[in-house]
C-alpha cells in the first residue's frame, strides 16, 4: 500500500487518505524543501497525503 513520505506520518490510501505525487519543476522543489528531510529526493512512487500537504507544505 502507498503511504505518505512525510516524516512521522503514517497516513495511507487504505486508511482513507488521498495521496499526491510530487509535481515537477519549481513547485516540486518547494514541496521537497518544505519537507525538511536532509539528503532526500522523491522517487516516481513517492507520495504526500492531503494532511501533510496542508500542514507541512502549505501550497
Amino acid at each position: 500500500m502507498s503511504g505518505c513520505a512525510a516524516v512521522n506520518c503514517s497516513n495511507r490510501i487504505d486508511k482513507g487518505y488521498r495521496l499526491f505525487s510530487f509535481p515537477k519543476g519549481k513547485r516540486g522543489d518547494k514541496w521537497v524543501d518544505n519537507m525538511r528531510r536532509d539528503k532526500w529526493t522523491p522517487t516516481t512512487s513517492s507520495r504526500l497525503c492531503e494532511v501533510s500537504i496542508t500542514l507541512k507544505i502549505r501550497i
